[in-house]
């Protein structure tokens, strides 16, 4: 009976990595279908590699059979025909070496892609490329040509017929593959050792560099297999019995699970914290006294959209929430999904009524792919009027930041080339749309910021402006010509585009803002990646698919959402990341300067608009009704929550008492309720931290002798963040008022007695973002615009805010300009100077 257990052995094996193969690479696809992400470069290298793989594993299986492979040499039939074994030999030679290549190719382009700046990295990537590439032709041309008649390799009945010393040829071939893998391996190690990355690619490496180390030694046992089969001193008297055959498919399936390996992280990072029972997370949200889902907690729960008044099918998502993207790196498009689960849903209940309802989107955007967070994580939207969520968004987190700017620099790349004219139109087409949805705006607005209708389509009227404004500066952008001291020389400036530019938005004005830093770096030629505040991350991915319908190109803007407690490490990696090349942020000073530090690393240029504490200056001479008018829309607009509010009033004394009088009796007719009730004319404040804030500096000044004239306190008989509109009075500089931001309905009153002593008490602040004066006298007027310290004085005007006017502070208010002629486009681009000398001239 024939002994044939090795030989079955040794097709098993080939069959088993085969199959081992091919799930790989079926799991790499499918973590690509969950994660939505397009297929790359290197994933069509794999799936080519892998068929080739098939074709060589085929070969090896017909090899083994034809030249009884694993059976005893004795048992072997006397008048076997050798001429099928050398056909599939030689076919397994040929396809080998273009499966091992190709394999290396694709992990070689997948190392590329971390892209990490790193000059060794780079030179060992191109130069193993040479190599591997260089080493398949070369041995490729060897393998057809190895004998002559080229027919003598698979027919040695041919006369005359001769071959290179077969030995020699396989363990050499072998061993400069072995080189090549050496090569590629030593990226990784590298990069894992030297190169400042997150984790999860160290991890997408660390898994390469273990199963490469896998796939090299089997190549060693191939070399050895080989070397003791053609160099041996002592032949094997029964050669055929062994199962060393199956070595080239063993290696080039492994090799394949090599290159699969790091982006199967899609499919753990869903099941394997189910299976930990670790998957539904929660992440706190805000400073709020209250346990469970109250005040201050925003629910990490799965959503499904629906209106009480008519069904909205377009706000239903069919995605799982705890999706992982299937590349670590993140890939040149998008990689990350989730919306959220149906047997997970927690259904919210929309408040509103839109004539649009497929506005509505609850995912980021990125490229042209309404994504979610890589962890499935999503927090809540509240409305600030009553306390209750009525919509949730992905918790995006640092590691999502590189597929967002991935995007963005691609874009760019195309971007920055479009005419000047076309984006101007696309703008306009994005100011025509949005002018159509102003009224779904505003009711988002109001449900987001809690602000009153009427000053939510106050904002949105205000920030169309920009997207005109913008469209118009586009088509402005020019350099310069002069000629130099130097003879026959020519000086002249070009400007260009600086490149991805990522922006930090607050939530007091989520429209405004985001047209105002969108539009200047959409006419500079700039892509973008936007940040929403937690607390208003609707009305961004609203005016997001605005500019979608509008016709601007994918990747130019993204959106990536996140809640407060990721927002620090998100906005980092924003900041940091190589590809950024311009941030800019509108916040509190305390974040401006965390956000500073981070754009030092990198030399980043910056615009920051910060606090304020802004002074307001009333002298005997001044129109008190104009004041008094001009106060009441500057100081209680959104409830007190802008930048540029009045913080501080200076009164002369003269007029102190009357000012305060009719501005009491004007406060006194503010109504206060939900900002979509009709009739409210200030709504709440938008988050519980803004009370208890508001609360501790009214007691603050009580206590150091200020005296409450109007209101005082949180308004507890209704749900939501309301507080009362209140004046203080009797203010005096100790005051925690007077040293920071209100943010709050509070109207603070100070006493003064000349104008040089206003000028001082107005400039005793770090802040410098604006200040107003109301005098007829206009020679003082001019002296107060050269002598108060700030960025923008309103003379006898409260909030001069205006697209065409350049807004910006001084001192720790920031630095930069947004909006007015020129110096908003030019924050975001780059001024080039050649010099050209000429000839010839007459």
């Amino acid at each position: 009976m024939v002994d044939d257990h090795h030989q079955k052995t040794a097709l098993g094996i080939v069959v088993a990595f085969t199959i081992l193969g091919g799930i790989a690479v079926l799991l790499r696809l499918w973590s690509r279908w969950l994660s939505r992400s397009a297929l790359t470069s290197d994933d069509y290298l794999i799936v080519v590699g892998y068929i080739l793989a098939i074709c060589q594993s085929v070969t090896s299986w017909y090899f083994i059979k034809t030249n009884y492979v694993g059976i005893h040499v004795w048992d072997i039939p006397k008048n076997y025909n050798p001429r099928p074994g050398l056909n599939w030999n030689f076919a397994n030679q040929l396809i080998y070496n273009p499966a091992l290549t190709v394999v290396k190719l694709s992990i070689l382009v997948f190392l590329h892609r971390l892209d990490s700046r790193s000059r060794l990295v780079k030179y060992l990537i191109w130069s193993s490329f040479v190599v591997v590439a260089s080493l398949f032709i070369a041995v490729l041309f060897v393998d057809i040509f190895q004998c002559h008649p080229v027919e003598y390799v698979y027919d040695m009945t041919i006369p005359g017929g001769k071959c290179i010393n077969q030995g020699a040829f396989f363990v050499s071939t072998a061993a400069l593959n072995l080189f090549t893998d050496i090569m590629v391996l030593s990226i990784p190690i590298i990069i894992t050792a030297r190169l400042q990355m997150p984790l999860r690619r160290k991890i997408a490496v660390c898994i390469i560099l273990c199963l490469g180390g896998v796939a090299t030694a089997i190549g060693v046992w191939r070399i050895i297999i080989l070397a003791q089969g053609f160099f041996s001193r002592t032949p094997n008297p029964d050669a055929t019995y062994g199962i060393g055959f199956c070595s080239s498919a063993i290696e080039v399936n492994v090799a394949v699970v090599t290159a699969c390996g790091p982006s199967l992280k899609a499919i753990s990072s869903r099941f394997l914290p189910r299976l930990l029972d670790s998957s539904r997370g929660k992440s706190t949200y805000g400073a709020g006294t209250r346990s469970g889902t109250g005040v201050g907690s925003r629910r990490l729960r799965s959503n499904v959209f629906k209106s009480t008044s008519h069904a909205q099918p377009s706000v239903y998502s069919t995605r799982g929430a705890d999706y992982e993207m299937a590349d670590p790196l993140g890939g040149p498009r998008v990689d990350i999904v989730g919306d959220f689960e149906m047997h997970m849903a927690t259904q919210y209940q929309l408040p509103f009524k839109l004539s649009d309802p497929s506005l509505l989107k609850f995912d980021s955007i990125i490229g042209d792919k309404w994504v979610g967070a890589k962890s499935g994580k999503r927090f809540e939207v509240l409305d600030p009027g009553t306390d209750k969520a009525w919509a949730s968004c992905p918790a995006n987190a640092a590691e999502d930041v590189s597929a967002a700017v991935e995007n963005a620099h691609t874009a760019f790349e195309q971007f920055r080339k479009v005419n000047p004219r076309q984006r101007a139109k696309w703008l306009l087409e994005w100011h025509n749309l949005t002018v159509a949805a102003r009224d779904d705006l505003a009711q988002i607005v109001t449900h987001e910021t809690g602000k009153p209708l009427a000053e939510a389509y106050g904002e949105i009227d205000y920030s169309l402006g920009f997207l005109w404004w913008f469209a118009g500066e586009a088509e402005r952008v020019q350099g310069s010509v002069s000629t130099a001291a130097a003879p026959n020389r020519r000086i002249f400036t070009i400007k260009q585009p600086i490149g991805v530019a990522a922006a930090l938005v607050p939530w007091n004005f989520p429209v405004a803002m985001v047209l105002r830093k969108v539009g200047a770096a959409l006419a500079a030629g700039c892509t973008m990646v936007v940040k929403p505040s937690p607390e208003t991350p609707i009305s961004a991915l609203v005016l997001a698919e605005l500019a979608h319908r509008a016709g601007i190109p994918a990747g130019v803007l993204n959106v990536l959402t996140t809640d407060l407690e990721n927002t620090p490490t998100l906005s980092e990696a924003l900041c940091k990341h190589p590809l950024v090349k311009k941030v800019t942020f509108t916040g509190s000073t305390r974040v401006g300067k965390l956000v500073a530090s981070h754009c030092a690393h990198g030399l980043k240029k910056l615009t920051l608009e910060l606090g304020g504490n802004c002074p307001f200056l009333v002298f005997d001479d001044a129109n008190l009704d104009q004041a008094v008018e001009q106060l009441m829309s500057l100081k209680w607009r959104h409830a007190g929550q802008a930048c540029i509010t009045a913080n501080r009033v200076y009164v002369q004394a003269g007029i102190y008492d009357r000012f305060a009088a009719l501005l009491k009796e004007r406060t006194a007719a503010i109504v206060v309720g939900h900002g979509a009730v009709a009739g409210t004319t200030m709504g709440p404040l938008t988050t519980p931290r803004s009370l208890d804030k508001a609360s501790a500096q009214v007691e603050d000044a009580r206590r150091l002798g200020a005296d409450v004239i109007l209101g005082g306190k949180a308004v507890t008989s209704q749900p939501g963040y309301f507080f009362e509109p209140t004046i203080l009075s009797g203010m005096t500089e100790e005051m925690l008022i007077s040293q920071e931001e209100s943010f709050a309905p509070i109207a603070a009153l100070y006493r003064f007695e000349t104008e040089q002593q206003a000028v001082q008490l107005a400039n005793d602040t770090s802040m410098g973002l604006a200040s107003y004066a109301f005098t007829k006298n206009i020679d003082r007027m001019w002296r107060l615009l050269e002598n108060l310290e700030a960025g923008m004085i309103g003379m006898n005007t409260g909030n001069s805010s205006a697209a065409e006017s350049p807004f910006g502070g001084l001192k720790e208010s920031g630095y930069g300009k947004e909006s007015g002629k020129d110096v908003a486009v030019n924050e975001y681009l780059v001024t080039k100077t050649g010099t050209l000398t000429i000839e010839g001239q007459y």
